[in-house]
């Protein structure tokens, strides 16, 4: 796959892909947006209404640069909470690429090895990343990935947008990822278009939207009751 690093609007690095003629992160601020979805809106939302202390199990679809799995982990050590991480990727970033990512220098300097390491770790095995964060990545196809016996609590929907992969926003691939999720989970996603919304709602998700980061008006939040 074809690959190339630009610098958003708050510093930080997006990668263009040329074969799904899009960009993984929003050109606004890259990290600015990983925050305001899918930390903000998503983790610390779950986190501040658990009421056991357990681990938050968190499915990403897909894991891209990293970005999100690493915001989460620097989340769940700078408040001292675990949290047990799936995330799918079918299209793994070349590692020179993963290389050449700024986010830890300009986020978060004493995490560079955890960043890389979420990168390094093996496939489809569970590996400890830092002393509150386990990973396992899987070389899946969201199109064919069923979530079998998986439950999860929190689900970062992180799928190239509407334009670029229709198919991953279709009613029956969203379907299997809302039926992965326990009652009272979250489902965060950047993407706000009306359809999305009210397929989530056909789901049995409470859906409301929120402000959205830089350069984005809103993003959805829905909850499984």
């Amino acid at each position: 796959m074809s690959h190339r690093i630009e610098v958003t609007g708050d510093g930080s690095h997006t990668i263009q892909s040329q074969i799904f003629e899009s960009t993984y992160h929003s050109r606004f601020g890259a990290i600015e947006e990983s925050l305001t979805v899918f930390i903000k809106a998503g983790l610390q939302f779950f986190h501040a209404h658990q009421t056991e202390k357990v681990p938050i199990r968190i499915l990403e679809c897909g894991l891209g640069t990293g970005l999100n799995a690493w915001l989460s982990l620097c989340e769940a050590g700078d408040n001292q909470f675990s949290i047990r991480y799936s995330a799918l990727e079918l299209y793994p970033i070349p590692k020179d690429l993963v290389e050449q990512l700024n986010y830890p220098s300009i986020y978060s300097p004493d995490r560079m090895a955890q960043f890389q390491d979420i990168h390094n770790c093996s496939w489809a095995e569970w590996a400890t990343i830092s002393p509150f964060f386990e990973l396992q990545k899987l070389h899946k196809d969201m199109l064919v990935w069923t979530p079998e016996n998986l439950c999860v609590d929190l689900l970062y929907y992180d799928a190239f947008g509407p334009t670029s992969q229709p198919e991953l926003w279709s009613e029956s691939v969203l379907s299997k990822f809302v039926e992965s999720l326990v009652q009272g989970g979250v489902f965060v996603t950047y993407c706000a278009k009306g359809e999305v919304r009210r397929t989530l709602q056909r789901l049995g998700l409470v859906v409301e939207r929120l402000p959205g980061p830089p350069g984005k008006r809103e993003i959805l939040r829905g909850i499984k009751y």
